[in-house]
């Protein structure tokens, strides 16, 4: 694999989880009773995804994976 920046084949891949609900949160602190209930069933729901990033060592790009 070769970074799209600078073409170097110094590039190294890792494994990450990532969220997806990290912008919805904020919302629900105007919303006391519910809000709560909601931020509660967010919370403990596994909303992750495994995605793969490469790291380029020369010029520090990083960029998702395609599979």
């Amino acid at each position: 694999m070769t970074c799209p920046k600078c073409g170097s084949t110094e590039v190294t891949m890792q494994m990450m989880n990532e969220d997806k609900n990290k912008g919805c949160l904020w919302l629900l602190w105007f919303v006391p009773v519910i809000g709560w209930i909601a931020m509660a069933i967010i919370l403990f729901t596994k909303n992750k995804k495994t995605v793969t990033k490469a790291l380029c060592q020369k010029c520090g790009k990083n960029w998702d994976v395609k599979k």
